[in-house]
């Protein structure tokens, strides 16, 4: 019997709800392409009939079953066999004409992939209760090379199915699936107006971050050169948490605060303790990044007050000009001044 007999086949077991034959049927199809995709591995000149089981049952025509345990062994088994298939001119011809997956179901599998890479796989096989034996270990080897073929994809218009504006007329060639598989924002937006082929950002900020953040939805590891700056992740920040981006904030914001941490006290210093947290107000100052900058000073306060230097003559100027703290942060930052001398007098 063939992969399409048996899709034949569950087709009607879920019409007419047959349980038991559904699992069979769910069964014997893993084992059936298996075995045929195991042979298409080893001889990519062999036919592959898997990308009409594809289409079939993820792609935009596909019956919509109430049982949709195939449609997931099928997504399964294109992470499996990434490497052969993504190698595939046929699978990417298909997959760039809209034939083989609707947007749901390339979601799922960009999800999918995103939780094997967080090596969550072995919690997947897991609750697939109903399998009688063990998917293949995916090795790290195997996605990194998907990791690269992915990256290859970042702004490449011939494969792209959106083009993310940044401001300043820059654009970025993307590909629905990869944002909204990451980004709950792009996830709503894309499940609002599913045929959508643009969007705009229209967020400020620099464009050489705007990029680098999106370049990181194609990246295993997060965008972390040596020559970004301060301010260059302070953007990065503000954008994964604009942009429903969780998962990354967090890397975001602990190389702000590092880099901040060793930043002497100079002009730069002084001019991004005012953006962050002095009297004029900007897109930083209702945000995370002005508590951190905020209890960085302090720290540095307190560790230099033993110096010859202290206070520093640049922050000791800004100080007495009013640039540096907004009224909230020159309240607290005098309390804490104040406890740190009442604390000295009653020790002396």
């Amino acid at each position: 019997m063939s992969m399409e007999q048996l899709i034949d086949l569950f087709e009607l077991a879920d019409k007419y709800d047959v349980e038991v034959l559904r699992k069979y049927i769910d069964r014997a199809f893993y084992r059936l392409a298996t075995h045929h995709l195991d042979a298409f591995r080893a001889n990519s000149k062999h036919q592959n009939t898997f990308y009409e089981c594809i289409a079939r049952t993820c792609g935009p025509g596909a019956l919509q079953a109430a049982d949709n345990r195939l449609q997931s062994t099928v997504i399964q088994l294109c992470c499996e066999y990434c490497r052969p298939l993504f190698r595939d001119w046929r699978f990417l011809q298909l997959y760039n004409e809209g034939e083989l997956f609707d947007e749901k179901q390339a979601i799922a599998l960009l999800q999918l992939d995103k939780r094997i890479r967080s090596n969550n796989y072995y919690g997947i096989q897991s609750s697939k209760l109903d399998r009688l034996w063990k998917y293949p270990r995916i090795t790290r080897r195997d996605w990194d090379t998907k990791t690269r073929n992915m990256f290859g994809l970042f702004n490449d218009g011939r494969f792209s199915d959106i083009t993310i504006c940044i401001g300043g007329g820059l654009k970025i060639f993307a590909h629905k699936a990869v944002p909204a598989s990451y980004s709950t924002c792009f996830q709503k937006k894309l499940e609002r107006t599913p045929s959508i082929d643009s969007i705009d950002l229209g967020i400020k900020g620099s464009h050489a971050a705007m990029k680098a953040f999106l370049k990181d939805f194609y990246m295993t590891d997060t965008y972390s050169e040596s020559e970004c700056s301060v301010q260059f992740y302070a953007d990065l920040y503000l954008l994964a948490t604009h942009l429903g981006r969780e998962d990354i904030a967090p890397f975001y914001l602990d190389r702000f605060s590092a880099l901040l941490s060793k930043e002497p006290f100079t002009y730069d210093y002084i001019a991004c303790l005012e953006t962050n947290c002095g009297p004029v107000y900007s897109r930083y100052s209702e945000s995370t990044l002005s508590e951190v900058v905020f209890q960085q000073v302090l720290h540095r306060v307190r560790s230099l007050r033993e110096s010859r230097d202290y206070p520093p003559s640049y922050f000791a100027r800004a100080l007495q000009c009013g640039t540096v703290f907004n009224g909230r942060f020159a309240a607290r930052f005098a309390s804490e001044v104040l406890s740190s001398l009442v604390m000295e007098v009653q020790r002396t």
